[in-house]
């Protein structure tokens, strides 16, 4: 919302001062501003700068139908414009903008102090007074008021107009009469009976604040006969339900009691507990107090209608020209900012020496100031690693309402997911860089050529599901690359840069645990049944229509491979992260745990049995054996093969610890032994079996056999990532022994220190509920505490009665645009008499000025290790698992060197 003051008694006619109030992060309604007696200024085509009449003072601009916005920064941006007003120019920026119409005033002779137009108060209307009143507001404190007035009415007559106690309103202040002096002047000197009164005046509700109130609705100083006796041995210890209507009562209502109205945003209510008696009282003052910094307010008792309560950033703002302040302006600095501790160094800054042989043929003008923003200064109240607590850091000290609003914590499945990641060469489809053109068979991946690697990985919910793995090399024989015209080997690398071996391999996962059971792999692999020398290459020395060409040419084969696992649980192991307990409090009063089961929990098991295998294998006859009649002196040569193939097996056995046994006792004559200390630990043995076969006729192959053992744990096998998240209720009022465990504990600091600097004090909010809360109300504080302190101005003004404390002040002195707070307003009125029955009054007013900031605050937590507690209850969890999991897989019945049947 915005409000627009332009009715309120101005200081003149030259200037009129208004106001404006927008709540944080709202939106203003369209309105239509009157700014009363204004000149407008019609520009079209406007330049960069526009230079106004000398007499001539900017109240504001137009452009298009849309009102700008006036600004101090040298950089403007769209919409902004900058008044000088020592230079009489304007900037505007308006991209495009054709026309601009300026709103100004003229300019009159000032006289001080001015005269206070009316309308004016019954008390200088209706009775024949003379002398002066001092009007004082100051910052979150009861307005004062003080008469010096003379008076040609009789005493009797003044006694009962100033009655004390008598509550009055004057230029919208609620006031009340707190004593009067009274002085009679000697008829001699004064025969109309003339007196001397002194008033003092206090704030209307001082007196109301103050008196006790009852705490509940229906509070009274007797029981009544009908109500319910309180047995002590069945109270809860908490606080009534929300059905009651004394479970707790706002500060509008306690306020209304006393008789006093409210304004402002809705403050914390006041609880209250089971058992409070009927009689109870409070006192609405402190339980105000309490609530302004949570709500990011302060009070304001200097407004008739009611007591009002303002956040800090809606507060009205004033703006004055530099004429409009009266006299000289007083400022004075008592913050020290903390990295100050050092040596100042000062600047010579000494005007230029004056030239005493040429002296200026006219008369120079006074400088003009240049418009800047002033500097910044230190803070006088500082956050330095101070300690924030509060309720929201001490969980076991929590006592809200346990039994409504409650929800349970669940766990809830993640959403899907399922990407592909690219791992290796992304360009390895393309040569290597560099090579166009093959001239030599090293190129060829066979025989030492570089090679590029390429996989595309499959996951789901965060897991590897699938890979497809990519090998691209040269493939070609020196047949294929060689050129007859040039009678030397030239061949395209685009054409014979191949992918020579795809495979694509399947994980499978066990829907169950998750636990890794098997992996498939499938895909083909390039081969020949011979290599060619790169010295001498057998395609160019035979014939082309050679059978043997065909074994120096490529060719695809098969490749499989597959893996199994067989788990068994371990020996030893606890069901931690199976469940975890939470509380849940009842309707009488107590309270009980239940367990939240993990979905995505699974025992730890480890591999008992493996069985890995692969092989990608390939024969023919040999072609050296035609027309050969094998007999007892001739051997035939044995078939060509190619590929590879391999083998692994890996069976572990483990021996259990041994412990001590202690006997603790006889249940129906049999013994009972309890476990004690650990003798031996537990130990494994691994039977390994690896047998591997590769390269031309598969001659090198290897077998080999081991054993390894080990103490201590086995390792857990793999699993999937969690499909299940943990959901906390939205409002969780108790809380779990985990939560217990580990607490927090919050630092704030101020700009200048770090997390380094030891903690120095504690700061605290009871009625902040959250940490948000907490950070408002320090904010706040901080904010509040620097208008009070560090820098203070005072100046005087033409008389403003519609000025309050704290609201905001701006204006131009010296070029300086300064932004200011109102800490203190005090108005001097003169009452010099009355021409033709309409008094006369002059008025100044003084303002006290603290500088407008909304000072950086951070924080941080740290994590404190709690104090361990006994659980409430025991809780039973049945948990079904199966000792093992997975099955080997029989090894493949196919012809290979192993198996050549």
């Amino acid at each position: 919302m915005i409000s627009i003051d332009f009715n309120s008694p101005t200081i003149d006619t030259t200037y009129t001062a208004h106001l404006t109030e927008m709540p944080e992060g709202g939106y203003a309604p369209l309105v239509r501003i009157d700014y009363g007696e204004v000149e407008a200024i019609a520009i079209n085509n406007p330049p960069k700068i526009i230079a106004l009449p000398q007499d001539l003072d900017l109240v504001s601009v137009i452009a298009n139908g849309q009102t700008l916005t006036p600004t101090v920064a040298k950089t403007l941006k769209y919409g902004e414009y900058q008044y000088d007003p020592y230079t009489k120019t304007v900037r505007v920026f308006v991209p495009g903008v054709r026309s601009l119409v300026l709103l100004g005033k003229k300019e009159q002779i000032k006289y001080a102090p001015p005269m206070l137009p009316g309308p004016y108060p019954w008390l200088f209307t209706r009775l024949p007074l003379e002398g002066n009143i001092q009007i004082d507001r100051d910052f979150e404190q009861h307005p004062r008021v003080s008469f010096q007035l003379e008076s040609t009415l009789s005493k009797s007559q003044l006694q009962q107009i100033f009655t004390p106690g008598t509550e009055l309103e004057i230029y919208g202040l609620p006031l009340r009469i707190n004593s009067i002096r009274i002085v009679e002047l000697p008829r001699s000197i004064y025969p109309d009976s003339r007196c001397k009164i002194s008033v003092s005046l206090g704030g209307k509700w001082e007196n109301r604040i103050e008196d006790p109130v009852f705490l509940r609705r229906d509070g009274g100083n007797s029981t009544p006969n009908n109500e319910p006796f309180q047995d002590p041995e069945c109270s809860t210890g908490v606080l009534n339900s929300t059905t009651d209507p004394n479970n707790s009562v706002s500060i509008q209502e306690l306020l209304s009691r006393a008789g006093i109205p409210y304004s402002g945003p809705t403050l914390k209510p006041v609880p209250i507990e089971r058992g409070t008696p009927r009689d109870a009282v409070v006192s609405p003052s402190q339980l105000l107090e309490e609530r302004l910094r949570v709500a990011n307010s302060f009070v304001r008792w200097s407004t008739t209608s009611a007591v009002e309560v303002i956040p800090i950033n809606s507060t009205k703002a004033w703006f004055y020209q530099e004429p409009d302040i009266l006299g000289e302006v007083e400022t004075s600095y008592d913050a020290i900012a903390r990295p100050s501790k050092r040596a100042a160094i000062v600047p010579n800054i000494n005007p230029i020496a004056p030239d005493f042989v040429y002296f200026p043929s006219a008369i120079q003008k006074a400088p003009i100031p240049t418009i800047k923003s002033e500097i910044p200064t230190a803070l006088a109240f500082e956050y330095p690693n101070v300690e924030l607590t509060g309720e929201f850091s001490n969980p076991k000290d929590d006592t809200r309402e346990k039994t409504q609003g409650q929800s349970q914590p669940r766990y809830v499945r993640k959403p899907p997911t399922r990407d592909t990641r690219i791992d290796g060469d992304l360009n390895a489809h393309n040569p290597p860089d560099g090579v166009s053109v093959i001239r030599v068979m090293s190129l060829c991946f066979d025989l030492g050529g570089s090679t590029k690697t390429r996989s595309y990985v499959n996951q789901e919910d965060g897991t590897e599901v699938s890979k497809v793995d990519e090998i691209w090399g040269f493939a070609y024989t020196a047949l294929q690359i060689y050129d007859d015209g040039s009678d030397e080997l030239k061949g395209n690398a685009l054409q014979y840069w191949k992918c020579i071996k795809r495979t694509r391999t399947d994980y499978i996962y066990d829907e169950g645990t998750g636990y890794l059971l098997y992996i498939f792999e499938s895909g083909y692999n390039t081969v020949r049944w011979r290599q060619e020398s790169t010295d001498s290459p057998e395609t160019l020395e035979i014939e082309e229509t050679d059978e043997e060409q065909e074994l120096y040419e490529f060719f695809r084969i098969p490749v499989t491979s597959r893996s199994s696992y067989r788990l068994k649980l371990m020996p030893e192991y606890s069901s931690e992260g199976l469940f975890e307990t939470y509380k849940v409090c009842n309707r009488d009063g107590t309270s009980s745990l239940r367990a939240l089961i993990n979905p995505d929990y699974a025992p730890p098991y480890y591999v008992e049995w493996e069985r890995t295998e692969s092989f990608a294998f390939a024969s023919r006859p040999n072609p050296d054996n035609e027309g050969v009649e094998p007999d007892s002196e001739t051997k035939l040569a044995p078939d060509l093969i190619v590929g590879e193939e391999s083998m692994f097996e890996a069976r572990v056995e483990v021996i259990p610890a041994v412990y001590e046994e202690k006997l603790v006792g006889f249940d129906n004559k049999i013994p009972i032994y309890e476990q004690g200390v650990q003798l031996y630990p537990q130990k494994w043995i691994k039977y390994i079996k690896k047998f591997k076969a590769e390269g031309q006729q598969i001659a090198q192959a290897l077998a080999e056999t081991s054993i390894e053992q080990g103490t201590g744990d086995l390792p857990v096998h793999q699993r999937r990532v969690a499909l299940y998240a943990k959901e906390e209720p939205s409002q969780n009022n108790s809380k779990t022994e985990s939560d217990r465990e580990q607490q927090y504990k919050y630092l704030i600091r101020t700009p200048g220190y770090t997390s380094e600097d030891p903690v120095n004090g504690s700061e605290d909010f009871p009625l902040a509920k959250t940490l948000e809360e907490a950070l408002t109300a320090a904010r706040c504080k901080l904010a509040i505490e620097n208008w009070r302190q560090g820098l203070t101005e005072t100046l005087d003004i033409g008389g403003n009665l519609n000025i309050k404390e704290g609201d905001r002040f701006n204006y131009y002195l010296n070029g300086e645009y300064r932004q200011r707070v109102v800490l203190g307003a005090s108005t001097t009125l003169n009452i010099l008499g009355a021409i033709d029955r309409k008094p006369r009054l002059t008025a100044v007013t003084r303002l006290t000025l603290g500088r407008w900031m909304l000072p950086q605050l951070e924080y941080f937590k740290i994590p404190v290790n709690g104090d361990p507690s006994n659980p409430e209850l025991s809780v039973l969890v049945i948990n079904i698992i199966n000792e093992n999991l997975g099955q080997l897989l029989d090894w493949a019945s196919v012809r290979s060197r192993r198996n050549p049947g």
